[in-house]
């Protein structure tokens, strides 16, 4: 039997070619995020730990929740001199980090969503920079840059840079070029290093440090050193390991970026769950086609358990050749995928692709596995044939829908409703699993209910072809009706693609649309001002806006977080002084002008799930001030603009936070200040701030829109792997229908079907079959897309929007590509001999 299996794999090769391809191309992607993510955690590591090779010990101030040292109190200045005098310390020296963008020679600002790291240089020994040209910053005024930053921007020693700070914009001189440890720089993120007094000056730490590094003397104990430093310090201050240090920053960067692989993986997922159904139709056809040379098998001794292990052994083989080709193309794939997120504003640090045992183990199994299992099922059909049935068996027949598959089908259908339903009507903290349990359900249903659709659907669909098209109309929508089953799973690949396309598209249609309501009600303001790329900006800005006369109205807000009881929750701040004249709070109780005292307003959802009201008094931690509690002032049932359940003053911000940015300013015009006044002083303003735009509300509805339309775009991107599997389903199963009609392709040609009318034929049944995916997947999307809304009316998805353009678009473009898709297969019907076909068994 192994014989007869390789002897089988050889003949067929063609055949499972395509099968090979779909996964490759799904193997190739789960192998490229896997280097790409080791690549990634690679480059942190290396960074941090050349970042921290020069500290033996750390000393910052406590914090009630783990944070970005930036996020904690800063220790005083003072704490430097004491800590130096411990006996054991060889050295020590403090640091500095804050907010510094660099603004390129065009006037725009330079890197992007990166970071934007500013920080005082430290002496030799601690700090983590090399210097590449140039020297160290040695005065006010002068500047070093990373690597990475030149080189985009063409600076280099001596040059000019301006840059953006938490005060006002500054110019420097270009003193140095630095690396970074192993790289240059980190994605587009942007470094520069001040000398000390001037890093203290312009990144808001006058007479303070974040922390204090320390190098123990030769043949010192850490740990004893580590007791007396904390000895002599208050206790508000903790003293920790460089090494502890390193691997909390590590962590804190790959944890923010935890959700890249994740959703890569998931769209992997998507490529190789559409393979499996081009998988399993596969070998379905080939087990029909085989159906004599199997019961021949029978005939001469094998028992049923050697023919299903000979069909799974075909499949196990060509997962394995094809997972280990597709591994390969990995590294590719990775160097690929880091291209496409950076054009689409999500720049990752690149180095050299990591490639390591666990990528290549893990992707050769999961394709060897994927493959093996979608071939079970066609092979457990192979072993149930009679020898006696299948030798009398001289095509393969139509495989009508069973009734139990329509009856299981109903009942499902009917648990995912009902989970539907019960997710729509939960509250919130339910809602969302459920919904997404019952959609999965409900696929479920949809996968054992196609079988039974797909005919009266291919007869409906066909219909209007049938007609326009004359005979070769007739022949391939007898084609697609003919086995509802194989039709079914073929359609299936596309159905899920397309439901996963809709499904977003209604999303974001309805995001535009929620997003519209909320610029025309959720604000009163005539211009909106935010950063370009989601950074914040110096609150300089607001207060140069706020000394023009045309301006009466002006409100910055800042975004941070607290600690309620052992939950992180976004906290946003303004000055309750013009609040209401710009934002539309919808205050049902109490008063957002009392927030100046010291309190906060809740949002009346969260307000009601833990039974607060106006006068109560709650409990804030925060990473800077520590625990604070605070009288509830105000509560609030509009926080679309605001995007956060909290809002305090921004004096109680200042004091609770160390990084003072704006996220957003909102303008009000002055009386009897027309729109061409205004506009000219708030353009004027912002001028200076590369990076920041103003905008009207119809203006900021544009931009905001091309937002979406952009992650709609990257999203589509991703997706299109499994949209070409899909298509590639298609064609394999039409070739392999081709195969498996010879002898009747044979006779309409006998009869008079000419080669032309042959490949419309053909065309004909991929439409219908493209078309059935596409109405099946439209549908399903864009149901489902309804439900999801319905649960997120209470996190801003106010409005249910459904774009029948561009779900037109999307299923127009189904059709096209079974055009396409039937080129091939077309292309080699056409060209068999007639009197070779009919004579072929």
């Amino acid at each position: 039997m192994w014989r007869t299996t390789i002897r089988g794999l050889v003949a067929r090769r063609l055949r499972l070619a395509l099968t090979g391809v779909a996964v490759v191309l799904g193997v190739a992607f789960v192998s490229g995020t896997l280097v790409l993510t080791d690549t990634i955690s690679h480059t942190f590591d290396s960074l941090y730990a050349k970042a921290g090779a020069g500290t033996d010990l750390s000393i910052r101030t406590k914090a009630p929740f783990t944070g970005l040292t930036a996020d904690r109190a800063a220790v005083p200045a003072g704490v430097l001199a004491t800590v130096a005098g411990v006996p054991g310390v060889d050295r020590a020296a403090g640091t500095v980090v804050g907010f510094a963008q660099v603004i390129g020679a065009d006037g725009n600002v330079v890197g992007g969503n990166g970071a934007t790291v500013g920080a005082a240089w430290l002496p030799d020994g601690f700090s983590p920079l090399d210097v590449k040209s140039g020297r160290p910053p040695a005065a006010a005024g002068e500047v070093v840059l990373d690597a990475a930053t030149a080189k985009r921007t063409g600076f280099g020693v001596g040059s000019r840079v301006r840059l953006l700070l938490q005060g006002p914009p500054e110019e420097f001189a270009v003193v140095g070029v630095a690396g970074l440890g192993p790289v240059d720089g980190v994605g587009t993120g942007t470094f520069v290093a001040f000398e000390p007094a001037t890093a203290h000056r312009v990144l808001g730490r006058p007479g303070r440090f974040d922390s204090i590094e320390v190098q123990a003397a030769p043949g010192t104990g850490l740990d004893a050193l580590q007791a007396r430093i904390a000895a002599a310090l208050p206790r508000d201050l903790e003293v920790v390991t460089g090494t502890q240090v390193s691997d909390e920053s590590a962590k804190k960067v790959k944890d923010s970026l935890r959700f890249l692989p994740t959703a890569l993986l998931s769209f992997a997922g998507i490529a190789l769950f559409v393979g499996a159904f081009m998988i399993a139709n596969t070998f379905s056809v080939l087990v029909a086609q085989r159906s004599r040379e199997l019961a021949l098998l029978r005939s001469v001794g094998a028992s049923r358990r050697q023919v299903r292990t000979s069909v799974v052994a075909e499949a196990a083989v060509t997962g394995l050749v094809a997972s280990v080709v597709g591994t390969g193309l990995g590294v590719l794939v990775a160097v690929g995928l880091h291209g496409l997120l950076d054009r689409f504003g999500l720049e990752l640090p690149g180095s050299t692709p990591q490639l390591r045992v666990r990528p290549a183990v893990v992707s050769v199994a999961v394709g060897t596995i994927v493959t093996t299992v979608s071939a079970l099922l066609p092979a457990v059909r192979a072993s149930r044939v009679a020898p006696m049935e299948a030798l009398r068996t001289a095509e393969p027949g139509s495989t009508p829908p069973r009734r139990v598959r329509v009856i299981a089908a109903v009942l499902v259908g009917t648990v995912g409703a009902a989970l539907l339903v019960s997710g729509l009507t939960a509250g919130e903290a339910s809602a969302y699993s459920t919904v997404a349990f019952g959609t999965l359900v409900s696929l479920v249903a949809l996968a054992l209910a196609a079988p039974a659709i797909a005919g009266p659907l291919a007869r409906v669909i066909g219909w209007p072809l049938a007609l326009a098209g004359g005979v070769p109309g007739r022949l391939g929508r007898g084609n697609a009706m003919r086995n509802p089953r194989r039709t079914a799973a073929t359609a299936a690949s596309l159905t899920i693609c397309l439901g996963l396309v809709s499904f977003l598209t209604v999303f974001a249609g309805s995001a535009r649309a929620s997003l519209h309501r909320v610029l025309d009600e959720g604000q009163r303001a005539d211009y909106l001002v935010y950063s370009a790329n989601g950074t914040g900006f110096s609150p300089e800005l607001a207060a140069s806006l706020r000394r023009r006369p045309e301006a009466q109205h002006v409100v910055g807000f800042r975004r941070g977080q607290f600690l309620l009881g052992d939950v992180r929750r976004d906290v946003m701040a303004a000055d309750p002084a013009g609040l209401s004249a710009v934002l539309e709070l919808d205050v049902r109780a109490g008063s957002a002008a009392q927030l100046a005292d010291g309190g906060v307003a809740v949002h009346t959802d969260v307000a009601a799930e833990h039974g607060w009201r106006v006068g109560d008094l709650i409990t804030m931690k925060f990473a800077r001030s520590g625990e604070q509690r605070v009288q509830i002032d105000a509560l609030f049932a509009e926080k679309r603009v605001l995007g956060a359940s909290y809002l305090i003053a921004m004096r109680d911000f200042e004091r609770s936070f160390s990084e003072q940015l704006d996220q957003l300013v909102l303008v009000g015009a002055a009386p009897g200040v027309d729109a061409a006044e205004l506009r000219h002083a708030v353009e004027h303003a912002v001028a200076a701030y590369p990076g920041v735009e103003a905008k009207t509300g119809p203006e900021a509805k544009r931009d905001q829109t091309r937002q979406i339309d952009k992650l709609l775009g990257l999203v589509g991107a991703l997706l299109a792997l499994a949209i070409v599997i899909a298509v590639l389903g298609i064609v394999n199963t039409l070739a392999l229908s081709v195969y498996e009609r010879t002898r009747e392709i044979g006779l309409v040609r006998a009869v008079g079907l000419s080669r032309r009318q042959l490949r419309s034929t053909v065309r004909v049944e991929s439409v219908i079959i493209a078309a059935l995916g596409a109405v099946l997947g439209v549908a399903v999307g864009a149901g489902f897309g309804a439900a999801m809304i319905t649960v997120l009316r209470t996190k801003g998805m106010t409005d249910l929007s459904l774009p029948v353009d561009r779900l037109g678009i999307e299923m127009a473009a189904a059709v096209l590509a079974g055009v396409l898709a039937a080129a091939w297969p077309a292309r080699r019907a056409a060209r068999l001999d007639v009197l070779e076909a009919i004579g072929y068994e």
